[in-house]
């Protein structure tokens, strides 16, 4: 794909990408100075369960595919939800929609909340879990990360490389600079740049 800013990492078997992002999160939230961060140039991760059509019935089976290891569905056209052991939870639906205009984020959000089973309900605020769906151009992705999205800083690197940052200089250890970098000047502030051909 044409993408700038934007990289695709497929993972097989016995990989699991939710687990493969939290562990690199995990990390990146332990990194108090420069020379422990493994990662200069990813600002963000975002785990995909699964992938299908960006269309209706594309993110329906998607959905129909990823939801049931964690909620109790609704059965077809009855309403009535599918038996499944499971305590109730309550959720958040994230979607994030890019360069695709067929699908809008209402319509995105009534569809998979009309899939799953009344005895789950909505929080914004403070949900159990939280249903992550990537649409792109004719891509549609999804997955069901658990409460520690959003104490990960919704998986976002650097985000989490600052706070580690902020709390190491708060417990006294100073910012050193990494191997083979030079100090930084006081008074001033790095910047990023971006390069094109």
């Amino acid at each position: 794909m044409n993408v700038d800013c934007v990289l695709f990492v497929r993972t097989r078997a016995p990989v699991d990408p939710l687990v493969l992002v939290r562990e690199i999160c995990k990390d990146a939230a332990v990194a108090k100075d420069r020379s422990m961060r493994r990662s200069r140039f990813i600002n963000k991760l975002t785990p995909i369960t699964l992938t299908g059509k960006a269309t209706e019935k594309g993110l329906e089976d998607v959905a129909r595919k990823v939801l049931p290891d964690h909620f109790q569905l609704v059965e077809g056209q009855t309403g009535e939800a599918t038996q499944s052991e499971g305590d109730a939870c309550s959720y958040a639906i994230r979607p994030t929609i890019r360069a695709h205009s067929t699908l809008t984020r209402a319509e995105v959000i009534e569809k998979v909340a009309s899939m799953i089973s009344k005895k789950h309900k909505v929080d914004l605020k403070n949900p159990n879990k939280v249903i992550i769906i990537e649409i792109f151009q004719t891509f549609c992705g999804m997955s069901v990360v658990g409460e520690d999205w959003e104490e990960m800083k919704r998986y976002n690197i650097h985000e989490l490389y600052s706070a580690a940052s902020k709390s190491g200089a708060d417990s006294g250890e100073s910012e050193k600079p990494a191997e083979g970098e030079a100090p930084k000047p006081e008074g001033k502030k790095e910047g990023n740049a971006l390069a094109t051909a």
